[in-house]
């Protein structure tokens, strides 16, 4: 399994340091996968710990992601391999950002409202918006 991983990760680019064929991991590797699987929030706006769930984006395919509650509020981050997304709640509403690192995140629709049928979901009430809905179950 480890010479799998190993192959795997050379393919990938992703080996950083060599183990010399005695089977011994990798360590800088594993360090670079573990920074790179990380949710990109910062320890203050945690709320509770992340965890593995499904999320949907618009009407896209149901993804795995890490969701991670924020701020005691209903508030979360979801971070999928291609993007990541922070719902800020205030009161009935939410302000959507798209986030870039622990510190850099940029709005990018409001309002939105949780559905009232989907309660897992919240939508934005403009119909150009990007997202239109976003799904963490």
């Amino acid at each position: 399994m480890a010479s799998k991983l190993r192959s795997s990760l050379r393919r990938a680019g992703l080996a950083i340091d060599r183990d010399g064929g005695d089977g011994r991991a990798m360590p800088l590797t594993f360090v670079a996968l573990l920074a790179a699987s990380q949710p990109l929030v910062a320890a203050y706006d945690r709320s509770g710990p992340s965890r593995r769930a499904t999320c949907r984006i618009d009407d896209g395919p149901a993804r795995r992601c890490i969701f991670t509650p924020l701020f005691g509020d209903g508030g979360f981050q979801i971070d999928l391999p291609d993007r990541a997304l922070r719902v800020v709640v205030a009161g009935e509403r939410a302000r959507v950002f798209e986030v870039f690192g622990p510190e850099k995140r940029v709005q990018v629709a409001a309002p939105f409202r949780r559905d009232p049928v989907r309660r897992a979901c919240w939508v934005s009430e403009r119909k150009d918006s990007d997202p239109r809905s976003i799904c963490a179950f």
